[in-house]
């Protein structure tokens, strides 16, 4: 490396420059470089000790597989909950408005979670396009709230505090059930910054597993209850993502 004898004998413009790069390669303290680029090191030295571990070899996964590992996730939630706490009449309910509504919010939740972890080499999608499919997610468990349930009567939602406590069980069911969907997403995403609405995004696929698992569990029809205690998943888990950032 140059002397400081050595720089002094150059052009000023060059020697300024000489000096800077000499700083920048561990030529002089951290302490004493200029404020911005002591900031930068502090920052740079920061994100390589995050991308160390069990997180950053997750991150660092292509991106079908980090997408996978979030739909295997949620296939695991959904199938523990068909075979530990399956609704009482399930035989009885609707084939088709079951596998519609399944399979419209699985198909919701996918593209949510390909937004959240999509690769960063890709142009990125429209921030409309983001706003829409937002949108789309709350709108779909609200949709099948109000889907009449044809010939098919339900369990009674109850009246007053028996039907607030069971409005409290199925958001609990929910929320317990979409957390670990939130967390692996936000985790395995590479994005630090990418805008309010897809930080929303990751809440809301969240709510959509939480009424993925509810269909399979809960025997209310009650559109008041399905709307109170379901599709709000959606939109509250959204909001708390927002403010979890």
């Amino acid at each position: 490396m140059a002397t400081s004898s050595d720089i002094d004998a150059l052009a000023p413009d060059m020697a300024d420059d000489m000096r800077a790069a000499r700083e920048l390669l561990g030529g002089s303290p951290a302490a004493e470089l200029p404020p911005g680029l002591a900031a930068l090191r502090a920052r740079v030295d920061e994100d390589l000790e995050r991308e160390q571990g069990l997180l950053a070899t997750l991150r660092a996964l292509p991106t079908p597989q980090r997408i996978g590992l979030v739909v295997i996730l949620t296939g695991l939630l959904m199938g523990l909950t068909a075979v530990v706490t399956p609704r009482g009449e399930m035989a009885d309910y609707p084939v088709v408005r079951m596998v519609v509504v399944l399979a419209v919010m699985g198909a919701l939740m996918a593209v949510a979670v390909w937004r959240l972890l999509r690769p960063l080499h890709l142009p990125k999608p429209s921030s409309t396009a983001t706003r829409l499919l937002l949108v789309a997610g709350v709108l779909a468990p609200t949709v099948a709230a109000l889907w009449p349930v044809y010939g098919h009567a339900g369990h009674d939602p109850g009246h007053g505090l028996s039907f607030a406590v069971g409005c409290g069980q199925c958001m609990a069911f929910g929320a317990v059930m979409g957390a670990p969907v939130l967390a692996l997403a936000t985790m395995l995403r590479r994005a630090k910054v990418d805008g309010a609405a897809v930080v929303a995004l990751a809440g809301v696929a969240a709510g959509l597993v939480g009424n993925l698992t509810l269909q399979l569990h809960c025997p209310v029809t009650d559109p008041l209850h399905l709307l109170l205690a379901h599709a709000s998943l959606a939109l509250i888990l959204g909001v708390v993502a927002l403010r979890w950032r």
